[in-house]
């Protein structure tokens, strides 16, 4: 199997991502490509938040490919956002979106704008 590293300092476009992971996919599965999973990707914008210090906020992701068992990955990022810390501390599917948990996990400042939420769905 080649190796596909997988930037994680926020620098690589998501596309970029996205091409790596289906990549690693398609290998995987090469022994039975009938089976690749099939995947699917999307950037939501939150409204805008002002989550305080240590609080949560609840950002959902509407996509017809999401099933209650699908394997949905993402990432936060500041959209109009400059202050606070946002990190995601849990991302649930159902049929058709997933909602992702976002915690300001910043000692005092509050989020003050909206985040941006990239999203990869392996179903």
């Amino acid at each position: 199997m080649a190796l596909q590293a997988i930037d994680t300092t926020g620098n690589e476009s998501m596309d970029l991502t996205l091409a790596k992971i289906q990549a690693m996919l398609t290998e995987l599965y090469a022994s039975d490509a009938a089976n690749v999973p099939a995947t699917d990707s999307g950037v939501v914008t939150s409204a805008s938040l002002t989550t305080a210090a240590g609080a949560t906020a609840s950002i959902s992701i509407t996509d017809a490919s999401i099933t209650a068992t699908s394997k949905v990955f993402a990432a936060v990022f500041n959209g109009t956002n400059s202050a606070g810390s946002p990190a995601i501390t849990t991302v649930t599917p159902g049929l058709g979106a997933a909602t992702v948990v976002v915690q300001n996990i910043h000692a005092s400042a509050a989020l003050n704008g909206t985040l941006k939420v990239n999203y990869f769905v392996v179903v």
